[in-house]
């Protein structure tokens, strides 16, 4: 729900983009009237994935910031000068001309009747700081160079103040030098380090950072990337607003994690190679280890030799490649529920293959914080594991991750070998704990907020107590005496997803448990799946002559005995309606044995569906996407598990996408069926991984293969 709320608030951001642009082309058009002033950046290009946050850097009719920010707006020393109107690059008021330089650096002069033009500013791709080692990566979203020295760009930081603090104003001289000019190439990188960085850092970056508010710690700050001073956490100059830390107290809907010593926090990329950029710090950002910062060079005239000793390349053309996670390992970790199974009747315990949780009919599965979560439906019926080994309860903790709804609700219970057992209850009101003759309330209540929390269970002998945390801190301890082992447990609940459900055969301590909440990756063992692979056609069939030809209502079905269970797929086919203007309506679906469709295409003229797994489809009347007429055509699906998108494209363009959990299924049959009216199918093949949009179209640029046949 998460997701979805955020690709709600995405679409919302897509239409306000649009307008914004709008707008700022007229109000560009009446600053060029008045002013006679002209920008020296390139016409606006949309990002492939709008932000709650986007701005346009453009120029403005006002001639001052707020009072409050003059201060910051004008700069603290000599050197360059800032331009409070907020225009990328202009001269002063009242000028008739301005220069506009390319990416050449050659300047022209514009007319006093040209149209400022507009562009978006960079995005902030990756940030990372460790002792005086610290770095942030810029994006320039463009298709033409952004020249950070002749706008109003700047970075500002917080942490509980209300007015941040300047980082860096690319205009200034004072702020920032350049090693390899100003501008970031269209689509390119641009990296900024610290001047006060080791030398394979400093020689590695595009620039240098000289101002001494260019730092930050690993935890509980926020950066602001802006069009012009920032005065607050609501400034209509704000492009960016990126919290992390769980302590951080202004961020975009919800926090991203804190920093880590071996790694950096980035921007996810999506399957079409865009970064994800929904306006939620928590889902746009997480932390990758520094070994997997790797690049590609667009430029073949450029230095390769920027390897380091550390191991990283960046270059202001590098690309991020590798997208794998990190995984916490903690000693005494003995049993890990990461509830990636995503389906079926039972959640695996990746360290103890016995230990599996059986799970009721009820019971679904759902987009996770990692992968997927257990959807608690029924406060009556409950999950349920016996474990191999029993654990001592004087010396155990048990954690896990909830987001809850409103009314959410959850029981676990602990059961000794001997009949004695534990209710611990949490609810919106507080938690419940009782057993053989005891029992106590605490202060920690679920919190419904459709965010990620963790709750931990520890028990420590040393002390007597049981200890009652939430996101890493201390809520509530009690005394407890006995000294009993764990045989099995089971946990039931309402309008709750459960994620990272783990188990120590030790007391965890506090300061462990504030560290894992704030790095927020799952447990040791997670299935950490790398998404830099190319896709691989793994199966192709030609359908040439009579294969071609189906038969009404009489399904044709291959056999894949290996079966075929990849974390990412794509399926694509030729289809020519040759019965137009009647339906030639084809079903091409993959199937796990016979117990239904996996993922479906239903493509028909006036009844096209799209399905995948239990999840459903949507079902369209008339279908606007369905090409009208009896050529050939190129269906192609996608599933990326990254972002648990499904995408269906028609010749080389997205129609339809929709969240899906991960199906983790084999597939066994493909099967093909005709419907209504015959038609023409070719070249139908099966892929492990999801093709880009890009691959997609070239498949489709490339036209249909032995069309001759």
């Amino acid at each position: 729900q998460i997701i979805e709320e955020a690709g709600t608030r995405s679409q919302a951001a897509r239409a306000g983009f649009l307008a914004d642009c709008a707008a700022a082309k007229v109000a560009a058009k009446e600053v060029a009237k008045e002013e006679k002033k002209a920008s020296s950046t390139p016409i606006v290009k949309e990002l492939n994935t709008a932000t709650t946050t986007s701005k346009i850097v453009k120029t403005k009719a006002t001639t001052a910031k707020k009072t409050t920010s003059t201060a910051k707006s004008s700069g603290a020393t000599g050197g360059g000068s800032s331009n409070s109107a907020g225009s990328v690059s202009s001269p002063s008021a009242g000028s008739s001309t301005s220069t506009i330089s390319d990416a050449n650096n050659s300047t022209a002069t514009s007319s006093a009747s040209s149209s400022p033009v507009i562009l978006l500013p960079p995005l902030i791709t990756k940030i990372f700081g460790s002792d005086d080692n610290r770095w942030l990566e810029l994006y320039n979203p463009n298709d033409q160079p952004f020249d950070l020295a002749s706008s109003t760009f700047r970075l500002e930081k917080a942490k509980t103040a209300l007015d941040p603090s300047i980082m860096l104003r690319f205009s200034e001289v004072a702020d920032i030098q350049y090693n390899s000019g100003s501008l970031i190439s269209p689509r390119g990188n641009f990296l900024i380090a610290s001047n006060k960085a080791d030398e394979s850092w400093r020689t590695q970056a595009n620039a240098l950072a000289l101002n001494s508010g260019f730092t930050w710690g690993k935890s509980g700050y926020t950066f602001y990337s802006g069009t012009n001073a920032i005065s607050s956490p609501d400034d209509s100059d704000i492009v960016e607003k990126i919290g992390f830390g769980p302590d951080a107290t202004y961020f975009s809907a919800t926090s991203a994690p804190a920093l880590l010593d071996g790694s950096y926090l980035g921007r996810k990329k999506l399957v079409d190679g865009s970064f994800s950029a929904t306006g939620n710090n928590a889902l746009d950002f997480q932390l990758f280890p520094l070994s997997n910062l790797t690049a590609t060079t667009s430029d073949t005239s450029a230095s390769s030799s920027l390897a380091t000793s550390t191991g990283i390349i960046a270059s202001s053309t590098a690309t991020s490649t590798a997208s794998s996670s990190i995984a916490i390992n903690s000693p005494g970790l003995t049993d890990v529920w990461h509830f990636d199974d995503c389906d079926g009747s039972s959640a695996q315990d990746s360290l103890n293959a016995g230990n599996s949780l059986v799970l009721p009919s009820n019971y679904l599965f759902d987009f996770g914080k990692n992968g997927c979560a257990l959807k608690l439906t029924d406060s009556n019926t409950p999950a349920s594991v016996t474990l191999a080994t029993s654990s001592p309860l004087d010396q155990a903790s048990i954690a896990f991750y909830y987001l809850a709804q409103p009314g959410a609700s959850l029981s676990l219970f602990l059961n000794h070998f001997g009949g004695e057992a534990w209710q611990i209850d949490l609810r919106e009101s507080g938690l419940q704990y009782s057993g053989t003759g005891f029992f106590g309330t605490s202060s920690l209540a679920i919190i419904s907020d459709n965010a990620w929390h963790q709750v931990t269970i520890s028990f420590d002998s040393q002390s007597q107590a049981v200890i009652l945390y939430q996101d890493g801190q201390e809520i509530s301890r009690f005394t407890y005496l006995a000294s009993w082992s764990l045989a099995d447990f089971s946990l039931a609940g309402n309008n709750i997803l459960l994620d990272e459900l783990a188990l120590w055969r030790r007391t965890v301590s506090s300061a462990e448990l504030a560290s894992f909440f704030q790095i927020g990756q799952p447990f040791y063992t997670a299935d950490l799946y790398d998404y830099s692979a190319a896709p691989q056609k793994v199966y192709y069939w030609h359908l040439g002559g009579t294969d071609s030809q189906f038969s009404y209502n009489t399904p044709k079905y291959q056999s894949l005995p290996a079966g075929f269970m990849p974390r990412d797929f794509s399926y694509d086919f030729w289809w020519r309606n040759s019965s137009y203007p009647n339906d030639g309506r084809i079903v091409a679906a993959l199937l796990s044995g016979d117990d239904g469709w996996l993922v479906a295409s239903v493509i028909s003229l006036w009844y096209s569906r799209w399905n995948f797994g239990t999840q459903g489809g949507l079902l369209y009347g008339n279908d606007p996407f369905i090409p009208q007429d009896a050529n050939w055509h190129l269906f192609t699906l996608t599933y990326s598990s990254q972002d648990m998108m499904a995408r269906w494209y028609i010749d080389g363009q997205e129609v339809f996408s929709k969240l899906a959990v991960w199906l983790k299924r084999p597939v066994q049959k493909i099967m093909i069926q005709a419907e209504n009216y015959p038609f023409e199918l070719s070249d139908f093949s099966l892929w492990e991984g999801a093709l880009s949009q890009e691959a997609i179209s070239q498949i489709w640029a490339a036209g249909r293969p032995f069309s001759g046949s």
